[in-house]
């Protein structure tokens, strides 16, 4: 339990310092850069994160696939680095001679537009070598390797808000390209000796093959899935305004406080469940796992819920209805955590495919609801959007699970995300006061209770007897 409980702390103290100083950078970038501004750096951020997945081609999910089976564990990590070699020099020349942030961002810089390519091709290396961290389960070091990127950007706002009195987009290029190449700089000296001399030998064509095989269809569903997280600020941009996506980005962002969650839960459990099939997987731990896990969601999405109003008192008047904003925003990772658990049935068959279709259809259903909510609703209605997809997005993941695999109960998990989901979307529409928004929470979360009162009794038990066994 102790090995267990040091594994979580190693995992978790990234990304909740990494929470931390992103959620201290948020409002001073709110009050020192226009909403525009903010806008476009949220839909940079969306951009880049695109471009990993493309030109990443699928190897970094197949080596996470391949790496508990492979014996030359550091010759699968060349394969997998392989299309840095390839992209890094035709990146630099699109960027140098295209000029894409002008199409994209509203905004002509050759200087920035250098920093951004620079910015992507390290974005892709830092990328490969968190996967390296991760799957040798050094939580310590993968950490290190998120908490850093938000600490220097962090001081690097602080820095260009005591230097300078004029603030532009440029600054937050220049400030976010540090952050990426001080994480670059510390994973590789965290780095094995013995994995740099793999790097003599030549290439595993057979292997990479493999790996192509497995991964080229995972740039479709990663594609999707990112589109599926990101591409409403695209539609907001075209169907409403910069200042909507720079309101929206902040709920984004905020809601990325959730997100830690998510990435702490992930960054375990695919390691983990990897290691049940090679031990033979039983169907009552995936049941507990996605009862207690919904009882989480619960939890942490009332919470958020009840304390949303908070956020009000750290960003200028410009943000309205921030709030609301924020709770339809926060159920999109904690929605796909509890995905990472039902979907199981995919991984274990090893039917990708069924991934692709999720996230494909719905990818559509966001297109579609985005441009029916969005020049109406505005950033509600992508929020909307985005959260209906969502539920779409897990229904699809569950059941396909269910159908490749083996049943589970799973009737009374969607009643609960039907109430949160519906709770979040209503309070897009009707502006309620603090104390109807902390009953309203509250209820929903008094509602899961009584669902999995079997499952909160369980754990209750089992925490007192631990405690018994440590005393």
């Amino acid at each position: 339990m102790f090995m267990n409980l040091k594994k979580i702390l190693s995992y978790s103290f990234g990304p909740l310092g990494g929470a931390f100083f992103s959620f201290i950078t948020l409002p001073l970038i709110a009050n020192y850069f226009t909403v525009e501004d903010v806008g476009r750096y949220s839909i940079l951020q969306v951009t880049l994160s695109l471009g990993v997945i493309i030109f990443s081609l699928g190897l970094d999910q197949a080596f996470v696939r391949e790496y508990h089976e492979c014996d030359n564990k550091n010759n699968l990590a060349k394969v997998m680095m392989l299309p840095n070699v390839i992209f890094f020099p035709i990146l630099m020349l699109l960027f140098c001679f295209i000029p894409i942030i002008s199409f994209t961002l509203d905004f002509d810089d050759k200087f920035s537009s250098i920093t951004i390519a620079l910015t992507l091709c390290l974005l892709i290396f830092n990328n490969q070598l968190a996967y390296i961290f991760r799957m040798e389960e050094k939580g310590f070091i993968y950490s290190l390797t998120i908490i850093i990127p938000k600490f220097v950007f962090f001081i690097t706002i602080l820095l260009l808000i005591y230097w300078y009195e004029i603030f532009n987009f440029g600054y937050l290029v220049l400030a976010y390209f540090l952050s990426v190449m001080g994480t670059t700089l510390v994973s590789i000296l965290c780095l094995n000796r013995d994995f740099f001399g793999c790097f003599k030998s030549g290439v595993d064509f057979v292997k990479l093959k493999e790996m192509l095989h497995f991964g080229l269809p995972l740039i479709v569903a990663g594609l999707a899935y990112t589109g599926l997280t990101t591409l409403d600020r695209y539609f907001i941009k075209s169907l409403s305004t910069l200042h909507e996506v720079g309101i929206y980005a902040l709920a984004i962002g905020f809601a990325s406080i959730a997100g830690i969650f998510s990435s702490i839960f992930s960054s375990m459990w695919h390691p983990i469940v990897y290691r049940w099939v090679s031990e033979g997987v039983k169907i009552t731990k995936i049941v507990i796992s996605i009862e207690v896990m919904i009882l989480f969601l619960s939890f942490s999405w009332s919470s958020f819920g009840v304390l949303s109003f908070v956020l009000k008192s750290f960003v200028p008047d410009s943000y309205t209805d921030l709030n609301f904003l924020f709770v339809a925003a926060v159920g999109v990772p904690l929605i796909y955590m509890l995905s990472e658990v039902t979907q199981v049935g995919i991984g274990i068959s090893r039917r990708t495919s069924f991934s692709i279709i999720a996230s494909v259809v719905a990818l559509v259903v966001n297109v579609v609801l985005n441009f029916i909510f969005i020049p109406a609703y505005g950033a509600s209605g992508a929020a909307i959007a985005t959260l209906v997809a969502f539920f779409v997005f897990f229904t699809i993941r569950t059941e396909s699970s269910v159908f490749l695999w083996q049943s589970f109960p799973r009737g009374k998990v969607y009643v609960i995300l039907i109430l949160y989901v519906s709770l979040s979307i209503s309070l897009q529409f009707y502006n309620v006061s603090f104390i109807v928004n902390s009953c309203l929470w509250g209820g929903a979360f008094l509602v899961t209770l009584i669902f999995f009162s079997g499952r909160v009794k369980f754990l209750y038990f089992s925490f007192l007897e631990l405690k018994e066994r440590r005393v």
